[in-house]
């Protein structure tokens, strides 16, 4: 498969580049200008060979009905030869595989998509941005199979010595959920809801999750999701200051993202001072003592699922004080930051 430079000497169209050399010419010839990167696609699957130049189909042939083919071997090596230039003359090539691998997950042919789909795991994390992209750029078959390599990438990263996949991993979601596209991008979307697997609360993460979850929209959901699965005292003052940030419509999803961590055993809040909560209720004078009183003897966290279960459905009056107390629940765990 030759690529010539306009300093090389004159071609024929069996010889030039996207040829099969001396075989099968090129046909339309592409563009050879030099100092441009091309992408060069060839496709063999048994005795069908396909050479595209930037996406451009140049040349295809079957071994079977070419005659000067009939011989040639299926199965080898990719190797590249000597392009025999002079000083100064020089050919690049960088690694394009994800791009490529991509592109295949989408091919009508299912043998083509489930080799696809293998290597994809096998390359691991060099695969999580084009799969991202593709979840933008895909219809509904595409985003879920990528959704599905990406799932499958991510946990195999968080397996014990895989350090190096896991942190590549992380820091392709991260600059995901920190992109553009808006609260509704389904790539933003899914990199969010996959740092929850990695669930891990580090600094950046923390922090986009939090900016993500204040956002609104499914981005924000998938935020506060990814944020009721990561263990840590960290991610819940994070949940605590998103709170305070919030829309007021933003805000009964925060609290429940924090009940949500104190069902799954994961919450950072632990008892507090009996009374205290009944106290403030009682102060803020919006909240009926009648109702919101056993939640706040409580006086912890133990109080958040049964408070959502109390919301859930609710009238709006009873919903309103519902989250008065919860508020109450969260003031008292931030004046007591010791006994969290």
């Amino acid at each position: 498969m030759p690529l010539l430079a306009p300093w090389t000497p004159h071609r024929d169209d069996l010889h030039c580049t996207g040829s099969i050399y001396g075989h099968v010419p090129a046909d339309p010839r592409p563009d050879e200008t030099a100092l441009r990167w091309r992408q060069l696609e060839v496709s063999a699957v048994h005795q069908h060979i396909i050479v595209k130049i930037d996406g451009v189909k140049c040349c295809e042939a079957d071994y079977s009905q070419v005659p000067s083919m009939k011989d040639l071997a299926l199965v080898g090596y990719v190797g590249m030869q000597d392009s025999h230039t002079g000083p100064g003359q020089w050919v690049g090539a960088r690694h394009a595989l994800p791009l490529l691998l991509a592109q295949e997950l989408a091919h009508e042919d299912p043998a083509v998509r489930r080799a696809a789909f293998t290597a994809a795991l096998e390359l691991g994390a060099g695969m999580v941005g084009p799969l991202l992209d593709m979840i933008a750029r895909g219809g509904p078959p595409q985003r879920h199979t990528a959704e599905m390599a990406l799932a499958r990438i991510v946990r195999a990263g968080c397996a014990p010595g895989q350090e190096g996949q896991r942190d590549a991993a992380r820091d392709a979601l991260l600059a995901r959920v920190g992109g553009d596209g808006g609260n509704a991008a389904p790539e933003r979307v899914c990199a969010a809801r996959l740092l929850g697997i990695i669930g891990e609360a580090d600094p950046r993460t923390v922090a986009a999750l939090k900016s993500a979850a204040l956002e609104g929209g499914p981005v924000s959901d998938a935020a506060l999701e990814a944020m009721q699965l990561i263990p840590g005292r960290a991610m819940t003052e994070a949940l605590i200051a998103a709170f305070r940030e919030a829309d007021p419509s933003r805000q009964p999803a925060v609290l429940l993202a924090l009940g949500a961590r104190q069902c799954t055993g994961k919450a950072c809040l632990a008892p507090t001072p009996p009374g205290w909560a009944v106290w403030r209720a009682g102060r803020r004078g919006t909240c009926g003592w009648r109702r919101c009183a056993p939640w706040g003897i409580l006086g912890s966290a133990r109080a958040i699922p049964m408070l959502r279960r109390a919301g859930a459905g609710a009238p709006d009056a009873l919903r309103r004080e519902v989250v008065d107390a919860l508020i109450t629940l969260l003031d008292t765990a931030r004046l007591y930051p010791n006994e969290r």
